[in-house]
């Protein structure tokens, strides 16, 4: 099995497309592309790319569960990772979708996983620096 991702490329290239034209809130955008400099570092993909399933991945989560991002930014700690948790789950979904080849799905929950692992890490440590 290989083990360096592969996705495909014209379906990457339509949710540039379509991330490239989509208008955000700033504080959206900048938690987007806060989340995708994490994720870039897991997944062989472009972060533009990358903001784009983050924001395909938000708009399905706040549907699913009715739950706007400003909403979710308020929320106790616990509730809220339980709703990134959610979101996350999404994204992995939307990207084995576009993956090249499916027998890849294992590499890519391992790497999704990593770049949760990491975020989480910075976040605690973020918070830490702010008590």
């Amino acid at each position: 099995m290989t083990t360096i991702l592969e996705f495909r490329k014209e379906a990457v290239l339509e949710v540039e497309r379509d991330f490239s034209k989509l208008q955000l809130p700033p504080d959206t955008k900048q938690g987007i592309a806060g989340a995708a400099q994490i994720y870039a570092k897991f997944l062989p993909m472009s972060e533009l790319a990358i903001k784009g399933f983050i924001a395909m991945s938000m708009r399905d989560f706040q549907v699913q569960e009715k739950v706007d991002a400003t909403t979710l930014n308020k929320l106790p700690k616990e509730q809220r990772e339980r709703y990134v948790k959610i979101i996350e789950r999404i994204l992995q979904d939307k990207l084995e979708k576009v993956l090249l080849r499916p027998e890849q799905r294992t590499v890519l929950q391992e790497a999704v996983k990593k770049a949760f692992e990491y975020s989480t890490k910075i976040a605690a440590e973020a918070s830490k620096k702010t008590s």
